[in-house]
């Protein structure tokens, strides 16, 4: 799929999301997903990937990040703490409330995943000649900074969809 011929960068920013989305979408066809072998739902998923990123974090905050009410994390922590995946730890800032934090258990689950999707990465970037290979490199190098430059401003009319 190559970009078609755009006028103007809007066209040219639609036109490499749509590029990036069946990127996806084709390596997903090609491969079934380890991650549909467990049993955990995505908002499990995401509770588990956070407290990896940033380490331990209250049922506040977990609710803080996800950008729901604290009563919609309540069920999802505790089948994550049945589980085994996470556990919860006496904060020592304030006695009546505690933080979670992964298991081994449940950082042995997220690395797996995270390895998995790196191998898949690797192998389709295996595939690409050196020459080209070189400016998909530099290419994700300039998108990489430009990420790094977003903000999390309330009024950013281009807030990811998830």
């Amino acid at each position: 799929m190559m970009v078609e011929n755009f006028s103007g960068k809007k066209l040219l920013v639609t036109d490499t999301a749509r590029l990036w989305r069946a990127i996806r979408r084709t390596l997903e066809e090609k491969e079934p997903s380890p991650w549909i072998r467990l049993s955990f739902s995505r908002g499990q998923l995401r509770i588990l990937f956070l407290l990896n990123a940033s380490g331990p974090l209250s049922p506040g905050e977990v609710a803080h990040h996800q950008g729901v009410p604290k009563a919609n994390v309540t069920e999802i922590i505790e089948r994550l703490v049945r589980q085994g995946l996470i556990k919860r730890e006496p904060n020592p800032e304030y006695r009546r409330s505690h933080h979670l934090r992964l298991t081994e258990k449940g950082r042995n689950e997220v690395e797996s995943l995270r390895a998995w999707r790196t191998q898949r990465i690797e192998h389709m970037l295996e595939k690409i000649p050196e020459q080209e290979l070189k400016t998909v490199a530099h290419s994700l190098n300039v998108m990489l900074e430009a990420a790094r430059t977003m903000t999390n401003d309330k009024d950013d009319n281009h807030k990811p969809q998830v």
